[in-house]
């Protein structure tokens, strides 16, 4: 996952990285109340999609608490996180059908936070232990829970694909010194680096791997690793001194995300294609002041892709981009703040949405 925009740029693409992991509960207050509407642009037929509003049952109700969706597989089963009112944070899964299960890694000290769920019903994602360092873990979709970490230090998930194998990345020094791992289902780990500090975000079903890294100079570039782990880096569209977050990688290879421009302030969506094509896009009605923009978190087998938009006055809304580039903004009916995270193959998006009162709600857009 990953909304963080009051947040510095560095800050921001922290969050965001948790954000689109998780949720970030404490940003409702900041924001002011936006229109319900629905705009599609390049002359589309506007057909009217269904939204469904959900609360974890043991989800707080004051102010900047409730439930934070932040991945969705292809039968419409959906995970996230909630608050509760006493601002604990645990894990939770909706199932197609609405039941909702809640969960917590048996270690969890500090907080639960699922990440990404994958076709069978595994979810991967990241507890808080009792020396408040972030550990791995893996439910699978009977409810048992594996947790994990790599060389006995900080470990965090970017995915799971439908084979069970997670993605993500450890740092024994800090987050400034990380590095990538790649997880089998049978637990295996190979680990694996760049040059200087990496951050892998997503893993497709053939393995191949999607994220950023920091070379030694101190520049930012993209790269995707396949299964045999040979990795092809490539510039992003900022430049190097543009800090970038690559939010989902599809089947084909496909990549979503978005990078900060240290001239303007702005953030922009991009995609890059499997056969290297990049291109940039923003949402229509993005602001063009500071810290406003484009934010691109996922990209489905279809090659759309969803995230959120903020706009001249500082509202959040979100929006989907078709594979021809027709893009489509929307807020969930009632809420002064809506922030997608993930689509599946169906094009259903979950995310988070924020009410009059602030409290967080997930929800579930279906096309």
């Amino acid at each position: 996952m990953k909304s963080a925009l009051p947040f510095p740029p560095r800050e921001l693409l922290t969050n965001v990285s948790v954000a689109v992991r998780i949720g970030v509960f404490g940003i409702s207050l900041l924001f002011a109340t936006g229109s319900t509407a629905q705009h599609l642009y390049a002359g589309t037929v506007n057909k009217t999609p269904t939204f469904i509003t959900f609360a974890a049952p043991d989800a707080g109700t004051n102010a900047g608490q409730g439930t934070n969706a932040s991945a969705i597989n292809a039968a419409g089963d959906i995970t996230g996180s909630y608050q509760d009112a006493s601002n604990s944070v645990h894990g939770f899964v909706r199932a197609s059908d609405g039941k909702i299960t809640e969960f917590d890694a048996p270690s969890a000290s500090g907080g639960t936070v699922p990440v990404s769920i994958n076709a069978g019903g595994d979810i991967a994602g990241f507890y808080v232990d009792t020396d408040h360092v972030d550990q791995a873990f893996v439910r699978t979709n009977n409810g048992s829970i594996v947790e994990f970490n790599v060389l006995d230090s900080w470990t965090s998930v970017g995915g799971i694909n439908a084979a069970g194998d997670v993605a993500g990345y450890y740092a024994i020094t800090g987050i400034e010194a990380s590095e990538g791992f790649v997880r089998s289902r049978n637990g295996a780990i190979t680990a694996f680096d760049e040059e200087y500090v990496i951050f892998p975000f997503g893993i497709n079903t053939a393995g191949d791997v999607a994220g950023y890294y920091l070379d030694s100079n101190l520049n930012y570039y993209g790269f995707v690793r396949d299964s045999d782990g040979k990795s092809t880096k490539f510039a992003l569209p900022g430049g190097p001194g543009d800090e970038p977050y690559l939010g989902g990688i599809n089947e084909v290879g496909d990549i979503a995300g978005f990078y900060f421009d240290g001239n303007t302030g702005l953030y922009h969506g991009f995609v890059r294609a499997s056969n290297g094509k990049m291109t940039t896009f923003e949402a229509p009605s993005a602001g063009k002041g500071y810290l406003q923009g484009t934010v691109a978190l996922d990209i489905n087998t279809a090659g759309s892709v969803t995230g959120y938009y903020v706009d001249s006055k500082n509202i959040i809304h979100g929006f989907v981009r078709a594979s021809n580039g027709v893009i489509t903004d929307f807020d969930v009916p009632g809420t002064i703040l809506t922030s997608p995270y993930a689509i599946n193959t169906a094009g259903d998006i979950t995310g988070y949405c924020i009410d009059a009162n602030n409290v967080h709600q997930g929800f579930m857009r279906k096309p």
